[in-house]
């Protein structure tokens, strides 16, 4: 096994150059070779791409060669030629000659450097060189890719004792999630219709009652329970009983199409059973779908006709077969043969409408009408009101109004609290001295006032149209309060502590907000 990450690196001297030679790869699913290449061995280039292909085969490959030359046989040489006929040309220039040299020999091709050709042997040499390091990177990727597999080895032995750790806990798993399954199944309650067809199986997978699964519309909705010793009394003294028991207690309603089956249908064969509402004798029938719920007037539906759950066309469909009671059909559209939409506006808000589909209100391919189906939507005008028992909305109101119109007794006053001790009024200015306030009278009768040196501030701040003052008050944890008031407890004239006043939560909230009150009580 090897990696496809490689690095090889590698000298040679031949004659008087001193060669080196980098090779990097990287993981591509193809070749994808770069060199950095002197001019003069730029024709190497094939035969370095003919050895990586045999050696590496695929991947991204930096191929860098350097070199050092230790003769001059190949130093620059000034072109003479050139420059004594640049020499001429600023002859007429008003130059030292020193001047005229120095523009000379900076202007075009004034230096000249034979080009260097390689030898067959040199070639031979660098190849040879790029072999050295391609098989230094082959060993590499060697060691690498022993690494790697020792790493993949660990973890698929890691897999296995995981497998075996699970395998033990796999029948627990699957217990909790039947059981989750099963409780989910019974949260799931049967909504029967009176109003409508329902489809009802009860499946036995045995001979004990206990392994009874209750379905209704193609949905498990219930197990059954009891002692164990519970089977089928087969007895030929034991009539088949169907619309009553053998307690004389008779079915309420009406039934349709009764099966006995000698096998346990599933799941899946009960739901086929079911057909989404059109049984399984292969006629086409109106599915319709859209929100049970609409918080507004209208919504939008569509009626799917199927048979055996596949889409089937049908004819001589139109927006007057749709039967709604409680409503209006618009906005009919056919998107198919088999599909169209409408739009169902009830005519009050709250209401129930029902949408219905009546039999032959279509007709199949085969020349045979459609069955019927219904479906009923709860409209209501914002909220869902439907079975709705207990509602506290908590809107904020404006001034002294509620958001339901509601005012305030004007006769009521917070001296008809029992226990009430004091009183303080923001909105009432004749108790208020002085802004900042030093002093702030009881309206309690109890004769309490309170009075601040640097008292908090008046009129910088309203709440729902009423005067509020501004405190920097800590009551919290025991602690004292402070840069408002002073000395409460002398205040009060009563001999307790901060602990033992406390605020009447359901009174501070509804008089504060009507009446900017603030009312404090002892327990």
């Amino acid at each position: 096994m090897q990696s496809m990450t490689g690095f090889g690196k590698s000298e040679t001297t031949f004659e008087d150059k001193k060669i080196s030679l980098e090779i990097r790869s990287l993981n591509s699913k193809n070749l994808d070779l770069n060199t950095r290449l002197p001019s003069f061995y730029k024709e190497l280039e094939p035969e370095f791409r003919k050895i990586i292909i045999q050696t590496l085969n695929r991947g991204k490959v930096d191929l860098a060669l350097f070199y050092e030359a230790n003769g001059g046989e190949n130093a620059t040489e000034i072109n003479l030629p050139i420059v004594q006929a640049y020499m001429n040309q600023l002859a007429s220039f008003d130059l030292d000659e020193s001047e005229k040299l120095k523009i000379a020999i900076r202007l075009p091709d004034t230096l000249k450097t034979e080009r260097e050709s390689i030898s067959g042997l040199e070639k031979k040499a660098v190849l040879s060189l790029a072999k050295t390091v391609l098989q230094k990177i082959v060993e590499y990727r060697k060691q690498e890719g022993g690494s790697l597999q020792k790493d993949i080895l660990e973890r698929i032995t890691k897999i296995g004792d995981y497998l075996a750790e699970i395998s033990t806990i796999e029948t627990q798993r699957i217990d909790r999630i039947k059981e989750r399954i099963q409780i989910q199944l019974k949260e799931l309650q049967a909504k029967v219709d009176d109003n409508r067809w329902n489809h009802v199986a009860a499946v036995m997978s045995g001979t004990n009652l206990n392994t009874m699964v209750l379905y209704v519309d193609g949905l498990a909705v219930g197990n059954s329970s009891g002692p164990s010793n519970r089977v089928v009394a087969s007895a030929s003294g034991n009539d088949v009983r169907i619309g009553k028991d053998h307690s004389s207690r008779y079915f309420k309603g009406l039934m349709d199409d009764v099966r006995i089956y000698s096998a346990a249908l599933s799941a899946t064969e009960v739901a086929s059973v079911f057909g989404n509402g059109l049984g399984d004798f292969g006629y086409a029938g109106p599915i319709i779908s859209g929100p049970a719920g609409v918080a507004g007037s209208s919504g939008s539906y569509t009626v799917d006709f199927k048979t055996n759950g596949t889409a089937s066309s049908v004819t001589d469909f139109t927006a007057s077969d749709i039967e709604v009671t409680g409503g209006a059909v618009s906005n009919f559209t056919a998107v198919s043969g088999s599909q169209y939409t409408f739009t169902v506006t009830a005519q009050n808000v709250p209401a129930d409408v029902s949408i219905r589909v009546s039999d032959g209100a279509a007709t199949d391919a085969s020349g045979r009408g459609t069955v019927s189906n219904i479906f009923t939507t709860d409209f209501t005008s914002g909220p869902k009101t439907k079975g709705l028992v207990a509602w506290w909305k908590m809107d904020e109101g404006t001034g002294t109004t509620t958001s339901g119109g509601l005012a305030p007794d004007p006769a009521w006053s917070p001296t008809s609290l029992p226990a009430l001790k004091l009183w303080l009024d923001a909105a009432d200015s004749s108790t208020i001295t002085g802004n900042p306030v030093t002093a702030w009278a009881d309206k309690s009768g109890n004769n309490i006032s309170l009075t601040s040196s640097s008292g908090p501030a008046s009129g910088t701040r309203n709440l729902n149209g009423k005067n509020v003052l501004d405190f920097e008050i800590q009551l919290y944890n025991n602690q004292p309060i402070t840069d408002g008031i002073k000395d409460l407890n002398n205040i009060l004239n009563k001999s307790v502590s901060l602990k033992e006043i406390k605020l009447r939560p359901f009174c501070l909230l509804l008089h504060y907000y009507c009446f900017c009150l603030l009312h404090i009580f002892f327990q």
